[in-house]
């Protein structure tokens, strides 16, 4: 097994512990599968969502919030109460912290839905 490098191949069993291929950075970053779908940046998937292990347990929250960016996207269904009407009942989370909720709620539902047809 090899890797290409700026000096050319390295032979990985050859060379065992090496070489330092990648960070958990550089996972958590987002990145471009061979279908072409674009993943999101795990610790920001969107610009007004954060993760962090230190609040909810290191699932998504809006505006560095307690409020997982699910509840928000659950509450928010365009008629009843739309992202403009969060703040009414979550004071800290801005209508465009909703919108981002919203959004990655949306892209989680449609890759679900790609891994089970695709």
């Amino acid at each position: 097994m090899a890797v290409e490098t700026d000096d050319g191949y390295l032979d990985l069993v050859a060379n065992k512990g090496s070489v330092q291929l990648f960070t958990l950075a550089d996972i958590y970053e987002s990145f471009t599968t061979k279908q072409g779908v674009q993943v999101v940046d795990f610790l920001h998937p969107r610009p007004r969502l954060h993760v962090s292990a230190r609040r909810m347990g290191g699932w998504p929250t809006v505006d560095d919030t307690r409020v997982t960016f699910d509840v928000i996207a659950r509450a928010v269904d365009g008629v009843t109460l739309t992202a403009d009407d969060v703040p009414r009942f979550y004071p800290g989370v801005s209508p465009d912290g909703a919108h981002d909720a919203v959004e990655l709620a949306s892209a989680v539902a449609a890759a679900g839905r790609r891994a089970v047809s695709g």
